[in-house]
């Protein structure tokens, strides 16, 4: 199977270019299965079928040019993408994930730590890697 992923992500800061450069970096090597990070990506040479694709929009970290750059890519008649990657902000994430929710998107995150986005109900296909922000708090706190 193809998985067809959309990158959303702003382009303003230097840390920027190195997120989305991992991010590439790892589809490349999940489509050539080449473990030299992961060693588990060797073990899927015979048994997963699986490759993706990757498109990357710049949102600018604005809101308005991130719904907007979503909703074209939504509304298009091919290539219609399987899962979102991003964005950087919270408060450009959240209405991605408001508009991602109608279309059954799941959208993944490692940066946007606003609690809101722990909403189930509002947010039911938000995941992210990181923590939310209220939860590193009360870690840094406990420790």
């Amino acid at each position: 199977g193809l998985f067809h992923i959309v990158g959303l992500h702003g382009f303003s800061q230097y840390a920027d270019y190195i997120n989305t450069a991992g991010a590439i970096m790892g589809f490349h090597h999940f489509n050539t299965r080449n473990a030299t990070v992961v060693a588990e990506l060797g073990n899927l040479t015979n048994t997963c079928p699986v490759r993706m694709t990757f498109e990357l929009h710049d949102t600018g970290r604005n809101e308005r040019i991130a719904v907007k750059e979503l909703s074209n890519v939504l509304t298009r008649d091919s290539r219609l993408p399987c899962g979102i990657m991003g964005a950087t902000k919270s408060s450009v994430s959240i209405p991605i994930a408001t508009l991602s929710h109608f279309y059954d998107l799941p959208q993944i995150n490692w940066s946007s730590g606003t609690d809101d986005l722990s909403n189930r109900e509002l947010y039911p296909y938000f995941v992210r890697t990181i923590p939310a922000s209220g939860a590193k708090a009360i870690a840094a706190v406990k420790y």
